[in-house]
């Protein structure tokens, strides 16, 4: 019957060489400070020596009989300083199927050598030379061009389930063990009453997570519930299967994942605004590559104070939250970006729009764009602050007209003025002229149908006095006989640009032509 339960216990384990994570588990919970891993090769009879050596607590007579050479008993029941439950681990050993297994151990002034011939069966024998810790050696037969792969083997075990452990752990006197830190530009490490949560931000998808205790891996893998957001969770309140491939999901976890939950619902969201006010555009990019996921799936849970908290700066330092950028998104269906502070740049602010010191295409441009789903365009060539400049001949010759002419397609405009815009980067496509409420008014130079929402307030006809057509249609109009063709042109200009409707274009037309 011990020989059946001995046989099952050791085929549980898929992998033979995670009996060494058994061993380094044993140690810690011995209270060691370090573990050294070695191996050694036995040219007679020809063979591999694999030692893990810790100096914790060792063991007694006592403890050996009661504990180590019987099967399933196990002293660390509730105990949340050690994580090994079932008291199997030391079985594991077996599974390397090791000709001979030797544990070295003394507590309480006694010394002893337990020596296992592969199995069940073992020889007890009492040592003179004082032991500190415990020494456990298991002797396997291999042939010297095998022994690479057995180390390399036994050496990314070490480093794949011990790969956190809180005490010095080598192998063949490499450091095996590294700080609990998961990948990522944008992370927070919150120590709490149930553990040390390490979470950051990240654009693969399924996201990479871990989950760990006293250092050793109870399971990684990647997950899909919290899109956008890789984490690892050191807790002593997690425990293994009796498989040793994954967490129970008792109360300790579902109290654990609620805390996981907290954590990036608010304290990796502040990290994120922290980071995305850095003014160092290379850094701010480097966190935004990585937000996307994990505000797209979000948004819509943000509190009212988070989305009125600051999340990035505009081109004058000042704070802009996500609240602002939604109402810019909606009101102007674009974002505006510069990298110069002018007097456009700060007409835009007074006026409750945000300028935004970020490039196009650049990840920050790509983050706001995907979250809001408008474009970043050059401030230059969507925004302007029209100055009036002295009428030319041209347009006092045709004002009058050109302001009837408009009425008659049922467009009211109570002046028509000549303008330039002094901070404004006119594009290719730019409009020769433009509706606007008042000449010293904001010009969205792209914005179109103007005289579908109906203001109520006299409108104004601008010219751009720079632009190729109205200077030509100008200079047309100084001559009697080229005024009516000005006059045509330009208001047909102004309402091509606004969007002409059919019907007007034709009202228009035919008042030209009766006039002959």
């Amino acid at each position: 019957m011990v020989e059946e339960v001995f046989k099952n216990l050791v085929d549980q384990f898929s992998d033979p060489f995670t009996c060494l994570r058994e061993l380094v588990q044993n140690a810690m919970d011995a209270g060691t400070e370090q573990i050294d891993i070695r191996t050694s090769y036995l040219s007679d009879p020809g063979g591999v020596c694999l030692e893990i050596r810790d100096f914790g607590e060792g063991m007694n007579r006592d403890i050996i009989d009661g504990k180590l050479t019987r099967l399933f008993s196990s002293d660390k029941e509730n105990d949340l300083t050690k994580i090994g439950k079932f008291g199997i681990g030391f079985v594991s050993v077996f599974s390397l199927k090791p000709e001979l297994v030797t544990v070295d151990t003394g507590r309480d002034g006694e010394y002893w050598r337990i020596a296992f011939d592969g199995g069940t069966d073992f020889q007890l024998f009492q040592l003179h030379q004082p032991i500190e810790g415990t020494s456990v050696k298991l002797y396997k037969l291999l042939a010297w061009e095998d022994l690479e792969e057995f180390e390399e083997r036994a050496r990314s075990t070490v480093a794949r389930w011990c790969r956190h452990s809180h005490i010095e752990l080598s192998f063949n006197s490499e450091r095996v063990n590294k700080p609990l830190e998961v990948e990522s530009v944008c992370k927070v490490n919150v120590k709490d009453p149930l553990g040390l949560f390490n979470v950051g931000l990240t654009n693969q998808f399924p996201a990479p997570f871990g989950f760990y205790n006293s250092g050793l891996t109870l399971t990684e893998g990647q997950q899909e519930e919290l899109p956008g957001v890789t984490f690892k969770v050191l807790s002593n309140h997690l425990e293994h299967t009796l498989t040793r491939d994954a967490v129970i999901k008792d109360d300790s976890y579902k109290k654990v994942m609620k805390k996981l939950v907290e954590i990036v619902d608010n304290q990796l969201f502040d990290q994120l605004c922290s980071q995305m006010q850095q003014t160092d555009p290379t850094a701010r990019d480097k966190t935004a590559e990585v937000a996307g996921s994990y505000l797209r799936h979000r948004y819509s849970d943000l509190s009212s104070a988070q989305l009125k908290q600051p999340f990035i700066k505009d081109v004058f330092g000042n704070p802009v939250s996500l609240k602002a950028l939604e109402r810019c998104a909606k009101d102007e269906t674009r974002f505006f970006a510069t990298n110069r502070q002018t007097a456009l740049a700060e007409r835009a602010t007074r006026e409750d729009i945000p300028v935004l010191p970020v490039e196009l295409g650049s990840p920050t441009a790509e983050l706001l764009s995907s979250l809001f789903e408008v474009p970043v365009v050059t401030l230059e060539k969507n925004l302007a602050v029209s100055r009036i400049v002295e009428r030319p001949p041209g347009l006092r010759a045709i004002e009058a007209d050109m302001r009837s002419l408009l009425k008659r397609g049922r467009i009211y405009v109570s002046s028509v003025v000549a303008v330039e815009y002094p901070d404004s980067i006119a594009p290719p496509d730019s409009a020769p002229c433009t509706f606007a409420l008042g000449a010293d008014r904001l010009v969205r130079r792209f914005r179109r149908g103007f005289w579908g929402t109906k203001y109520i307030l006299p409108q104004h006809l601008l010219l751009d006095i720079h632009h190729p057509l109205v200077r030509k249609a100008l200079s047309r109009a100084e001559q009697p006989a080229g005024r009516r063709l000005a006059t045509y042109a330009l208001c047909k200009s102004a309402l091509l640009n606004d969007g002409i409707a059919p019907s007007t274009e034709n009202r228009l037309l035919k008042t030209i032509l009766e006039r002959g």
